[in-house]
């Protein structure tokens, strides 16, 4: 029912899947399932190797359902394709040698007989290049047809340089398959920025203030819910109409957001910046409440000759301005549910833009403006609600261990000078304490910023120009013998990628930007461990 992750998420918020509960649960569920299946219907489960090899659940599956075990190779070649979907993922498990080339003519005729849409003739177009040996893919003369005048999204831009060929699938063929309603990590995410944002423009409505208030305890958990209960009627089916197990990790999201919002409340009491914007959309010709909120804008220069202007539109979660001297100087920031680390390498081929374009596109547009920093908050995790009563400043230094904000600083901004807010304490295995400094963010030099902007602009005009005039070969980054670019791609299998055709990030020209842009006696500290 729950997998370990989920338990152990459940445990950390006091709640204890027991395992006759689970047990008795997955019977009901398969009663549930054999009453409402029709007899046309199959569920079919595969492993591979001889029967024995088997895992101990198929016996259980055969005591429910009466399972058959069978050899698939034997079977017909349509047997596992029971949609244009699975028969499309067969198709490209038989070009790509899982199995026979017989059987991909099979499933190629059935799915070219289908009056379904299917991608069939674009996989077959695939295959037939990549057994010519072709590792390049271009599309000149459809290049204007597939790639129109359009703003893009950073999520695009970001796909566009980690690897063309992925951008053309999912932007050119606009490839994608659906999601249910489950408790996945897209649903996490936007569930805890639907509550912060709820929570933050209550908390900070009184943007005249001179100060960022303190926030009590209780205020917080009403907050949080009042929001889970809106966006459970705004955006889910009633809760005796959700399954046990999305309800029960949904309930237990209240606890994880508590901690968040409490211990992020407490650090902006102290804070400079206030909260200003949660959500803010960036559009064309956009302002609010004085604030200018255009897109980050350029131009690229077309195969023909002609100039295309184009927009990097988005969402930015949070907003924050602090008063400094004579100038006000502003923070973006960006709520992640899992692992972000600022990576001065990435970003020089194209990737972790977001919130740098956020950043830039802000200031550019609003004179009045200063970039402090960009800045990723992690809102997926807490261990607090399993410490038992330690010291408040330990439980502290804890959060802000555990919490750290990374992103990027500007040198000699309010956002860097603050770094000492992010003192606290840790303990060698004896118990003893002694000082840390839990500051994460990368020091841009504050004489380097536009050199920064120069390369952030130059590989997304670079790239876009490319794709436009019908590059989209499959050329993806690679970190440390790792496909950066490949982790998680729904396009691997028709690429056509062959050994060496990647890009280093780790290069000397990257090693060389990262030098100069960044502030070396931070990066010694890091290495020292502040």
């Amino acid at each position: 029912v729950f997998t370990l992750s989920e338990i152990e998420k459940l445990r950390k918020s006091e709640i204890v899947v027991k395992e006759d509960e689970e047990t008795e649960y997955s019977r009901a569920v398969f009663d549930v399932y054999k009453a409402l299946s029709l007899p046309s219907q199959k569920l079919c489960v595969t492993f591979t190797g001889e029967p024995e090899n088997a895992a101990e659940c198929f016996e259980v599956m055969k005591k429910a359902f009466g399972t058959q075990l069978i050899n698939i190779d034997k079977e017909d070649p349509l047997s596992l394709c029971e949609s244009v979907k699975s028969s499309e993922k067969q198709y490209v498990r038989c070009i790509n040698g899982c199995d026979s080339k017989d059987k991909a003519e099979v499933i190629l005729s059935a799915l070219k007989e289908s009056d379904m849409p299917t991608c069939a003739d674009k996989f077959e177009a695939i295959a037939k290049k990549r057994e010519q040996g072709a590792e390049e893919h271009i599309i000149k003369d459809i290049a204007p047809l597939v790639f129109p005048p359009r703003d893009l999204s950073p999520t695009a831009i970001e796909k566009l340089n980690g690897c063309k060929f992925a951008y053309f699938c999912r932007y050119g063929l606009s490839l994608r398959s659906a999601s249910d309603i489950t408790m996945n990590s897209g649903n996490y995410g936007n569930i805890m920025h639907y509550v912060m944002k709820y929570c933050f423009e209550r908390i900070y409505a009184d943007k005249t203030a001179e100060s960022n208030p303190h926030v009590q305890s209780e205020e917080i958990k009403e907050l949080i819910s009042e929001a889970m209960d809106e966006y459970r009627r705004e955006y889910l089916l009633p809760e005796s109409e959700m399954s046990v197990r999305f309800n029960t990790l949904y309930d237990s999201m209240a606890k994880t957001a508590y901690y968040i919002i409490l211990y992020m409340t407490a650090e902006l009491e102290k804070s400079s910046f206030k909260p200003m914007f949660f959500e803010l959309k960036l559009e064309r010709g956009k302002t609010v409440d004085g604030l200018n909120a255009e897109p980050y804008s350029f131009d690229i220069t077309l195969p023909d000759g002609t100039l295309q202007k184009i927009g990097i539109s988005g969402t930015v979660d949070r907003v924050d301005i602090a008063q400094s001297d004579s100038t006000k100087q502003l923070r973006v920031i960006d709520y992640k549910t899992g692992p972000k680390k600022a990576d001065i390498k990435h970003v020089y081929y194209g990737l972790d833009l977001q919130l740098l374009l956020y950043l830039f596109a802000l200031c550019d547009s609003n004179s009045g403006l200063a970039p402090s920093a960009a800045v990723y908050y992690p809102a997926g995790k807490t261990p607090l609600k399993d410490i038992t009563a330690p010291s408040e400043k330990l439980k502290r230094s804890i959060w802000l261990d555990t919490h750290r904000e990374n992103g990027f600083a500007i040198e000699g901004t309010v956002y860097e000078k603050e770094k000492l807010f992010y003192s606290g304490i840790t303990t060698d295995s004896k118990g003893n304490e002694k000082a840390a400094n839990f500051f994460s963010a990368v020091t841009v030099n504050s004489d380097k910023l536009d050199r920064l902007k120069e390369r952030v602009l130059k590989v997304v005009k670079d790239n876009l120009t490319e794709v436009k005039s019908g590059n989209v070969s499959a050329i993806p980054l690679v970190q440390n013998n790792k496909a950066i670019s490949c982790e998680y791609c729904g396009f691997s299998d028709v690429c056509g990628i062959s050994d060496g055709r990647y890009c280093e990030v780790n290069s000397p020209e990257a090693e060389m930007f990262e030098q100069d842009v960044i502030k070396q006696e931070e990066k010694k500290d890091k290495k020292g461990g502040r």
